[in-house]
């Protein structure tokens, strides 16, 4: 299944010596169709640059400002000496290397992953960072793009017609793969039919194993102190491009070799790796972070009269971990990283615990670590062979009792799998409704559709409900008032728009093999004969709503439907609305939204706008026109870490735009939000990102968003001191909740005490008269960072203006004296200094010549300044032509 390609030269297409690793067990077929196998390349003979290990020795906090600011801790040593943060992206660019996709994400990661680790970097040089990181997965997707559009469009048509021809890179299952410019593409199809066919399974599978590869490659964001000696989880670049019902899984070659596999399986259990002392620690660390269970695996083949040896694994058999010829270790196939649900909860699904998976957050939050192989063949071991008279064969009584502990830990583990699963029916979807009605309460009008539209399928699997169970989170969503009237439209309109993908999806396959034809005219017939069968006004249009669209829709969310809405579905959608006046959006228009962006359908602007806010348009038989459809776009997912970089990145533009405030500048937030929402699809649980996507709430504008995304950042990771202070900060400053933000500033002092926290408190404190209260924090902050120049300046201007006692003015000027030794040549201490010793000391001689050196330093200051705003207006000028 994996595809190993001995790589002897610097050109991939001079190597064509493959090696063919044959499976035929059930369990191991599902990384084929998930897309995960991987065409892997032995290393170069150029070395791929590691960057040095640091320790930590600072904390980004967030600020009154509008950017995070890097303070150091004083007792930790560390350096940035050894950390390139010089070369440009272009220059890494070598395409003699056979990998050079993942050469180059490897040494951004290994930047970005730098960055808490230095002790100090410039706003300049953090953005350059995460540019290059922006920068190059937009390049990857636009490669993948590109060629798959060509490779899906070519799918029905003989090989040697093909632009890119596909590869033999061995195995049978998952179909045809193909490799073009370093990256492997592959379909997602059941070629051995282990759904019956079903190719919304494939999509599932492949869709699960992104899922999980974003759940793994967080852990490295969740790494503590006690945690550094153990290797970082690498990846390669991946994302799934879907196009006319296709998907295609995209992944960037690795440098890794025919014996590279170091922990896990690659051949359905019969032989069974864990050796490797780092990949065990590594899986180790992931078992913990994520909430998995070490179990026992057994190997699934018996040589001779030897019986195979179950072996102690931290994740399930087959998500494979290599040691890369770079010297970095990959983890591969991810697609049943997680434990499945029970399968008594959906009985009549087909391969249970390769599809119906339990989400990531979900799992983290049992109380008990829970098997991802339960239910597997890999925690089985084979039948034992019968004598050659027909007897059972007997084995040793050591091996018997090893038998015995696999067998009841397998059983022990299925009856906790029920419990949990039950759990989340019965307990946590119920908990997660009441959540969901009790949210609006904090959100305004426009908030409350904002966050409906956008970010409900962020919150859902927030709380670890997959979407499957959507239909029981809205049957467990009262009837009380217009809020719970809106939750249930839309949550009902956002199911049946995916029941209306699969079902366009399919008749776009079909019409694909049928015609065999690469251009494009006959496919957006199929969309708008299908759309105007959706939302037209016609007998055809309601026998198809409650004859096939209904019943769709109870078998993909049971539960959906209650008491007599089922009797006119099509009426419901119709008759729901949100908003007043010109505000006011038809149900059927927010169907249309949502299906038109699920299936990446490209309308002309005009007609997307009637569509969207006219719902007059669907009296009539046929509402859309061939020439209404521009084109069938690419829809794109990626992994979480490329939509947070993205995100980031716009989100440092919009700050920097503030000489062309606006639209301008509102419009990069905007951007930034999609952008941190794709990210938080992938991983709804990254604190990052949610403080930043509340940080961009807050310059909108949309208080209530942002304390719902603070709150959640929280939630999240209840010890990260950036969002406990950001929190705090936030309801300082915006809201009354004084109590509550003094809570949440000692909160993010106790996690991690830092300068910039423990200023804000002390000025907290100072604000609200508590005097002596600040006086203490202050010392206690002299005491924490004797070396850092704001802990003296603010101690010292605390004594000298708000005290204002004659007994602290000796302290006062000593605190000063600090903050100069510090640094000489700050302008606040110069200027708070020349002024305590003119009006406290009277001493108008060094008073005067310490304004004198202020005023040199101002004046170099907005001499610096000028010129770089007037670069900055130069390029922001460009930037919004």
């Amino acid at each position: 299944q994996m595809a190993y390609q001995l790589y002897d030269g610097l050109s991939m297409e001079s190597s064509e010596d493959l090696a063919d690793l044959d499976s035929s067990t059930t369990d191991r077929t599902v990384d084929s169709i998930s897309g995960s196998s991987s065409a892997v390349l032995s290393s170069s003979s150029d070395e791929l640059v590691e960057l040095g290990s640091t320790s930590s020795s600072a904390v980004s906090i967030g600020s009154s400002s509008d950017e995070d600011v890097e303070l150091v801790i004083e007792d930790v040593e560390s350096t940035n000496e050894d950390i390139d943060t010089s070369t440009a992206l272009e220059d890494m660019h070598d395409y003699n290397d056979a990998c050079h996709w993942n050469t180059m994400f490897q040494k951004v990661l290994d930047r970005v992953k730098a960055i808490p680790k230095m002790r100090s970097i410039s706003y300049k040089t953090r953005e350059s960072i995460w540019h290059d990181l922006a920068s190059l997965s937009t390049d990857f997707q636009y490669a993948a793009k590109t060629y798959g559009r060509i490779i899906i469009s070519e799918v029905e048509i003989p090989d040697e017609q093909k632009t890119i021809k596909p590869r033999s890179l061995g195995g049978i299952a998952g179909g045809e793969k193909y490799v073009v410019n370093s990256i492997l593409f592959k379909f997602a199809i059941d070629s051995e039919g282990l759904f019956n066919g079903d190719e919304v399974a494939t999509w599932k599978c492949a869709g699960q194993d992104l899922l999980c590869l974003n759940a793994y490659t967080n852990v490295s964001n969740q790494k503590n102190k006690r945690d550094q000696d153990v290797p970082d989880i690498h990846f390669p670049l991946c994302c799934l491009v879907d196009y006319r019902g296709f998907r295609l899984i995209a992944v960037s070659l690795l440098p890794l070799h025919r014996n590279s596999l170091v922990y896990g399986t690659d051949d359905g259990g019969l032989k069974v790796h864990s050796s490797d002392e780092k990949a065990k620690e590594l899986q180790k660390l992931c078992a913990r972070l994520l909430n998995l269970k070490e179990h026992w695996v057994a190997e699934q083949t018996i040589s001779g009269f030897e019986l195979p040896k179950p072996v102690r694994l931290y994740c399930c058999a087959d998500l494979e971990t290599h040691a890369g010829s770079d010297g970095r270790y990959y983890v591969l196939d991810y697609a049943r990283g997680m434990p499945p649900q029970h399968p008594s909860l959906q009985p009549d699904v087909k391969m249970r615990h390769m599809l119906l998976k339990l989400r990531p957050e979900y799992v983290a939050m049992q109380p008990k670590p829970l098997n991802p192989d339960v239910f597997s063949g890999f925690v089985k071991f084979p039948r034992l062979p019968r004598n050659s008279d027909g007897t059972k064969m007997e084995i040793p009584e050591e091996d018997y009792n090893l038998r015995k502990e696999v067998y009841i830990e397998r059983k022990s583990d299925e009856a906790e799998n029920l419990i949990v699963s039950e759990r989340l029916i019965n307990e946590h979807i119920p908990h997660c409704a009441e959540k969901l009605t009790r949210m609006t309460t904090l959100l305004d009008v426009f908030e409350t559709k904002l966050f409906m539209k956008q970010w409900l399928t962020v919150f859902v699997h927030f709380y670890g409900v997959n979407f499957r169970w959507l239909g029981l989170v809205r049957n467990n969503i009262p009837q009380n008032n217009v809020n719970d009237y809106l939750w249930r439209g839309y949550l009902l309109i956002n199911m049946i728009s995916r029941c209306i993908k699969h079902e366009l999806n399919s008749r776009l396959r079909a019409e694909m093999r049928r015609l065999r034809y690469t251009g494009e005219q006959p496919y957006i017939k199929v969309v708008i004969e299908y759309l105007n069968l959706i939302f037209g006004q016609s007998k055809k249009s309601k026998l198809y709503w409650q004859r096939v669209l209904k019943p769709d829709l109870l078998t993909k969310f049971p539960r959906v439907l209650e008491g007599n809405e089922g009797m006119n579905l099509r009426n419901y959608v119709l008759e729901f609305a949100h908003g007043d006046g010109n505000h006011r959006q038809p149900g059927i228009c927010i169907l249309f939204q949502v299906v038109s962006k699920l299936c990446a359908l490209n309308f002309r602007g005009m007609a997307a706008t009637q569509y969207e806010m006219n719902s007059a348009f669907y009296t009539v038989e046929n509402p859309f026109n061939i020439s209404d459809l521009v084109s069938l776009d690419e829809h794109i997912k990626r992994t979480q870490i490329i939509g947070h970089s993205q995100g980031v990145i716009l989100r440092m533009q919009a700050i920097s735009s503030d000489v062309v405030k606006g639209e301008y500048q509102e419009n990069l937030y905007y951007q930034s939000l999609d952008y941190f929402k794709q990210s938080l699809q992938a991983v709804p649980r990254d604190q990052r990102t949610l403080r930043n996507a509340a940080d961009v709430f807050h310059h909108l504008g949309h208080q209530g968003l942002a304390r719902i995304f603070y709150k959640f950042a929280i939630i999240a990771c209840d010890t990260d001191p950036i969002s406990l202070y950001k929190y705090a900060y936030f309801l300082d400053t915006k809201t009354d909740l004084k109590e509550e933000a003094e809570k949440y500033y000692r909160l993010s002092h106790e996690s991690y005490p830092n300068i910039g926290n423990l200023l804000s408190y002390c000025s907290f404190l100072s604000e609200n008269d508590r005097l002596e209260e600040a006086q203490t924090m202050y010392e206690e902050a002299t005491k924490l960072f004797p070396k850092n120049i704001l802990a003296h300046f603010n101690y010292a201007n605390f004594l000298h203006n708000v005290l204002v006692d004659p007994k602290h003015y000796d302290a006062a000027e000593h605190h000063y004296e600090q903050a100069l030794s510090i640094n000489e040549q700050d302008s606040h201490t110069l200027q708070g200094y020349a002024h305590f010793l003119r009006d406290i000391k009277g001493d108008g001689n060094r008073s005067l010549k310490l304004m004198k050196q202020y005023k040199a330093v101002v004046k170099r200051s907005h001499s610096q300044l000028s010129r770089s705003f007037r670069m900055k207006r130069s390029v922001t000028s460009s930037n919004k032509l």
